[in-house]
């Protein structure tokens, strides 16, 4: 089987302006249902890198979405779902990636629930798309998930989660597209 690599500008475009096939690509990154999306504007730009002599373009791609969910005490949860795509034959550039997870961070979400119009600050979920490979000892696909962990008993919390905590920390997943089979 063959399978369009996203990690192309096109590819990713035209991937991402499909509704259906974007809920159903982060549904199956994230590995949650996604019962409702809808997308942000898509966002790209192309920088020279100016090293010594020499200069590299890179181009990085993103899309952002508001996805609701139903979390696993059957409510619904809205949540921004954020995909990178990192075109370099470098690793990735770290202080861009905090800048921009920080802008994401500080920007409220507009939403509609139930015909109501809603705005506030939403739990974020981080994808990367490398196009190279950044460390060849992890997985493809790897995702970093934050779990509850009560320090003083020295035990996993296994309650309900809390929105405060929520909305300061984000999951993410690394996908090194290189190393895809």
């Amino acid at each position: 089987m063959k399978v369009f690599n996203p990690i192309y500008d096109t590819v990713f475009k035209y991937l991402l302006e499909d509704i259906d096939i974007a809920r159903d690509l982060i549904s199956l990154i994230i590995s949650e249902e996604i019962t409702e999306l809808v997308p942000a504007p898509q966002e790209s730009s192309t920088t020279n890198l100016i090293i010594k002599y020499s200069q590299i373009p890179m181009q990085r791609l993103d899309y952002v979405a508001i996805i609701k969910v139903k979390k696993e005490n059957g409510k619904a949860a809205y949540e921004k779902v954020m995909i990178e795509v990192q075109k370099s034959p470098f690793k990735p550039e770290i202080p861009r990636f905090r800048k921009y997870v920080g802008e994401k961070y500080g920007q409220k979400s507009v939403y509609k629930d139930k015909d109501e119009v809603k705005e506030g600050y939403l739990p974020l979920k981080t994808i990367y798309f490398v196009d190279k490979e950044f460390n060849n000892a992890l997985p493809s696909v790897l995702q970093r998930k934050g779990q509850y962990y009560d320090v003083l008993k020295k035990t996993n919390y296994s309650g309900e989660r809390d929105e405060f905590v929520e909305l300061l920390n984000h999951d993410s997943w690394f996908i090194q597209v290189s190393q895809l089979p």
